[in-house]
């Protein structure tokens, strides 16, 4: 059986270490530009009302109040601001 510590040419060659380095290198930067092509780590969404910064989960802006998210009049789940329809049960909702 050949055993290839310590011998020119195994993952102890410091020439094969830094290849193999390098390449998990390039695949982390591929990887880094593909998720920001896709959309993903993009800008962090705005209010409506004020243009503030704010999460996905709040449902009032932090900076003006104005209401980000509601209930479904119907059915009480949570419905964007900007929706007309609710997808759960399909009532109508904020109706303008």
């Amino acid at each position: 059986m050949y055993c290839n510590w310590g011998g020119a040419g195994g993952w102890h060659d410091p020439g094969s270490f830094f290849l193999a380095a390098l390449l998990v290198v390039m695949i982390c930067l591929a990887a880094a530009l593909l998720f920001r092509r896709k959309g993903f780590g993009g800008p962090a969404p705005a209010c409506p009302a004020c243009g503030g910064v704010v999460d996905p989960a709040f449902l009032r802006c932090p900076h003006c109040a104005a209401a980000l998210k509601s209930h479904c009049p119907a059915c009480s789940r949570i419905v964007e601001s900007t929706w007309k329809y609710c997808p759960a049960c399909r009532a109508e909702v904020n109706k303008v």
